[in-house]
């Protein structure tokens, strides 16, 4: 006998009453524990946001889909499998659902390589490399980071709080707050998504000098 279909769902968890004010609260303490945080487990969270997706958004997807926080689109569960998004004011954002996790461990593979790029640069004597030259360099490296996690856009909602979280923590390991650039709510917008689609079109300026100016 065949298993009864199952109607999955679209996640919005801004539907959820009272989701605003979770969302800041967990958000705040997952910050501190970034900030608490020794550099190798910041590592682990750059290149896995899983655990923290969790964290996040336990309690606040539709009902019975608790599998909804934590987990990539395309993976195996049943809603998530064919889970597809689209953007209407950028549809390049969403890599297909079967090629996210593919797409995922390659991040994993850049962010590592782009950790070491930064640590390279800081070990550099400040009378090579002034100070202001690593920062701007150390915002580069990872605002490109930042742009593509939101492009293979690997969850089902809540993209953009794990793609900032990332900025925030390579920021962190080298001793930076970033203090206009929150978990949530999203920074300022404008210029921010104006900014993050001009990136993708290959301006990055404006994200960058954004960045720059929430330190």
């Amino acid at each position: 006998m065949s298993s009864p279909s199952v109607t999955c769902p679209s996640w919005e968890y801004e539907h959820v009453p009272g989701s605003d004010q979770v969302v800041r609260v967990r958000s705040v303490q997952i910050i501190r524990s970034i900030y608490d945080a020794p550099p190798p487990s910041m590592v682990r969270v750059l290149r896995d946001t899983r655990r923290v997706h969790g964290l996040l958004f336990a309690t606040l997807t539709p009902a019975g889909f608790d599998y909804y926080a934590g987990n990539y689109r395309g993976s195996s569960f049943t809603c998530l499998k064919d889970y597809d998004v689209f953007i209407r004011s950028d549809p390049r954002v969403g890599h297909p659902p079967g090629l996210v996790s593919r797409s995922m461990s390659e991040f994993s593979v850049e962010i590592q390589d782009t950790l070491i790029e930064i640590d390279r640069l800081y070990r550099i004597s400040d009378s090579t490399i002034p100070p202001a030259a690593k920062l701007i360099r150390c915002v580069q490296l990872l605002a490109a980071a930042f742009v593509y996690f939101l492009e293979i856009h690997p969850y089902a909602n809540g993209n953009g709080h794990m793609g900032r979280l990332i900025l925030i923590a390579g920021l962190r390991r080298q001793g930076i707050f970033i203090t206009g650039w929150p978990l949530h709510p999203r920074p300022a917008d404008p210029p921010y998504s104006e900014a993050i689609k001009q990136y993708r079109s290959g301006n990055k300026t404006p994200l960058e000098h954004f960045i720059l100016s929430c330190l």
